[in-house]
């Protein structure tokens, strides 16, 4: 399973914390539930004002969710 995105959504990488911003979005639906998603993304430059929105990378609080 993954989550349904959105333009303007911010995905992170959790590995490096790079950060990108979806811009385009096309979905493929099968009897109205959707199967498979492309994206366009756009890696966010490091002074972007999305790196200062606080996110928690730990192993402990990835493994809560």
């Amino acid at each position: 399973d993954y989550p349904l995105l959105d333009l303007e959504d911010i995905l992170i990488e959790i590995q490096t914390n790079r950060r990108f911003k979806v811009l385009q979005k096309v979905q493929t639906e099968s009897s109205n539930i959707v199967v498979h998603q492309d994206l366009q993304l756009s890696e966010l430059s490091r002074t972007a004002i999305e790196y200062s929105i606080p996110v928690d990378l730990t192993n402990d609080a990835l493994q809560k969710r």
